[in-house]
Parts: structure tokens; sequence; C-alpha cells
């Protein structure tokens, strides 16, 4: 039997949080008609009837939140507007920090740099907007847009799907580690052979940071790791974070290392690796995230500050491979309080 492919995605709310805008609805509208009946009619009766009418069509408005894939683009259908974007104006779609609050999801890149996000790929509300649940469910979306693109319906197809995705995370095993230090060094060059000085450059070596992933993957110090991501079964980029020496920082994870390859920049593994390192450090109960970056790096500064992660502090002075290097902290932090 030939598997029937949709012609649409339909990115909405988990049930769960559907319910909750009912109830919210159910019970904003049994309390006003209770003051209505008890208050009477004139000015405030009037009153509640606006309110109760302002609380249903709010409440509809945001049950109805959802983003539509097809074939010529997406609908994205927000809680305050609507929007038709065509997939000539589209970069990618991404998963992480969406809009000015703290919510992960699925955000429409546009060439022209900026985003719309799809408030629809939160999840359950009962999870958190940044639960580990809530990013396989926006990259499972994002699965099923590409396989409705990729889908040529003139051809005959078995049942199972045969797109399949080429962007790969996964943690670094002991088997890789040669291949991860060969592909840091090389995309650590490829960042900075023309903002750092060559001395800097040559001074490398990826025999050391293959020696000290095996530390770590050995369990020489709690709290660390290293995520690969591949694009085509090929390595081309890895993250390797672990416990900060930052002072008054204790509980906090920093991440040392977070390089991509040059070729597979503004193609998704960059932020499918930032999204699931963070995951990963959320998943270590972390109180925050640190990070130190080059301030000459600036294309990689923006992309943080795009994020919603400010520069903290003033300037600060590193050695890297013997030389002294200006570098920018950035903090994240994971709970409330904590700075």
């Amino acid at each position: 039997m030939v598997a029937k492919r949709p012609a649409t995605v339909r990115i909405e709310q988990p049930t769960a949080n559907k319910v909750i805008v009912f109830s919210f609805a159910g019970v904003a509208g049994f309390l006003a008609l209770i003051f209505l009946t008890n208050v009477g009619g004139g000015v405030f009766g009037l009153f509640f009837v606006v309110f109760l009418g302002a609380v249903l069509a709010y409440s509809y408005r945001a049950i109805q939140v959802v983003a539509i894939a097809g074939i010529d683009g997406i609908d994205v259908r927000n809680l305050f507007r609507n929007r038709k974007l065509s997939w000539d104006v589209i970069d990618g779609l991404s998963v992480g920090k969406t809009g000015s609050g703290p919510g992960t999801g699925i955000s429409v890149e546009l060439l022209d740099g900026t985003s719309v996000p799809i408030e629809a790929s939160w999840g359950p509300w009962h999870q958190g907007k940044v639960s580990d649940a809530n990013t396989v469910r926006c990259e499972r979306f994002i699965a099923k847009v590409a396989a409705m693109r990729n889908h040529d319906p003139a051809l005959d197809e078995p049942d199972e799907p045969v797109w399949v995705d080429p962007i790969v995370v996964r943690p670094t095993t002991a088997d890789d580690v040669d291949a991860v230090a060969e592909t840091i060094d090389a995309a650590w060059r490829e960042t900075f052979s023309e903002i750092l000085p060559m001395s800097t450059l040559s001074g490398r070596d990826p025999g050391a940071d293959a020696e000290m992933l095996r530390d770590l993957l050995g369990g020489a110090i709690p709290g660390t790791g290293s995520l690969l991501v591949e694009h085509s079964g090929e390595i081309v980029g890895a993250s390797v974070f672990g416990p900060t020496n930052v002072d008054g920082l204790d509980g906090f994870t920093e991440i040392y290392m977070l390089y991509v390859r040059a070729a597979a920049i503004g193609k998704g593994p960059g932020r499918r690796l930032v999204s699931r390192t963070f995951g990963a450090i959320r998943s270590l109960d972390a109180s925050g995230i640190v990070g130190h970056v080059y301030v000459n790096n600036r294309r990689f500064r923006s992309q943080v500050k795009r994020l919603g992660i400010q520069a903290h502090g003033d300037t600060q002075e590193q050695i890297w491979y013997g030389l002294p290097v200006q570098v920018v902290e950035y903090r994240f932090p994971l709970r409330p309080g904590h700075a």
C-alpha cells in the first residue's frame, strides 16, 4: 500500500495548553456572569459584558495560534498577528529562543536577517518553555516540514518515510575523539585565520584537544560533556563543556569550545548544536551557562546576542596558546536569582 503524505504540516499548541486556555475562559466567564447577576445593569453591567467578550475573544485567539507549512510557504498565525511567508524569503527553520520572552521554540529565519517566532511550537505548559522534550518536539515538526517539501507525489513510496534528517547531534564517544579534535582544529583555524595573529594559530596542537577529550570522556572531571554534530554522516562541529572556574559562578557550566566548520555555517548544524548543548547542560542541573568569546569574533557574538544573551562586565584578558587575547564573557542563568 502506498503511503499518502500530507500536503501541509500543521504546527499547533499541545492539547494541554488548549485545555488550560479553555478552562481559564470558562472560569473567567462564570465569574463575570456572577458579578453581572449580582450587580445588575447599568455601567457595571456593561463593563462586565465587555470584559467577558474580551476574555472570550482573547481565549479564542490563543487557542487558534498555529502555523501551517505548505508547498508555497508558511502561514504563521500568532496571537496578535498573521503573516504568510513564501519559501523564497525563508532561510530556514531553527529551534532556539523565540521572541523577547524565555520560551524555546521554532523560529522562521528570513533571508533579511529577521525571524518570526512560531508560538505554537512551545511545549506543554507543565514542562516549561525550555525543556528538552520541547526541543525534540520542535525538531520533529521541522523534520515533518522538510519531508513534506521533499515529497514527490509522482513517485511511488513505501509506508515508511524516505526522508532522513541529514543533521544529527549526539554525544561524543571515545571512538570519535580523533575526528572531533581534527574538526575542532579545522573550524578553529577557519574562524580565527583572519582575526588572530599567525603566531597564535601556529601554537595550537589538535593532539592536545584529543588528549583533553579522552580525559573528560573518561570521567576525569565530573559534570563535563561533549556533543558532536554530523551533516550527512560527516562530523562538521562539536562542543565541549564542564564546570567553570570563574569566581562567583558556583554551579555554572562553562562552554569551553563550540565550533562548526565554515561550509556548514548557516545550514542548520550550528543552531542544532547550540540548542542540544544548552539542553545537555540543563540536564546537569547547572545554575547557568558561561562562555568567553574573542572580542573580534563579531559574527559569533552577534549570534549569541540573537539568543538573548548579553555580555557581562568588561573585556577580559586570557592566554591562548601562550599569547594574550581579549575576550568577552557571556552569562546565561538557568535558575532564577543567579546572575
